[in-house]
């Protein structure tokens, strides 16, 4: 499965699926991610994540890519 840069945020307030992530369970899928640093173009193996929002599963990779600062990275459709 291949993911795609989504946006970054600091530990707590960031904003995934519009809502704050870190608010919510993440369950490990025990599966991981390649993707491509957005800043630096390096290649990152992340793990990938899913968390029930409003009822619904949603999956994403995510990485604390400096101190407090986390990426996420979506399926690409």
């Amino acid at each position: 499965m291949e993911f795609i840069y989504e946006c970054a945020g600091p530990d707590g307030p960031a904003e995934l699926f519009g809502v704050k992530i870190f608010e919510y369970h993440w369950q490990s899928t025990g599966l991981a991610a390649e993707v491509t640093d957005p800043k630096y173009g390096r290649q990152l193996r992340l793990n990938v994540y899913s968390v029930q929002i409003n009822g619904r599963p949603r999956l994403f990779a995510a990485g604390e890519m400096s101190a407090g600062v986390w990426a996420f990275f979506l399926p690409k459709d």
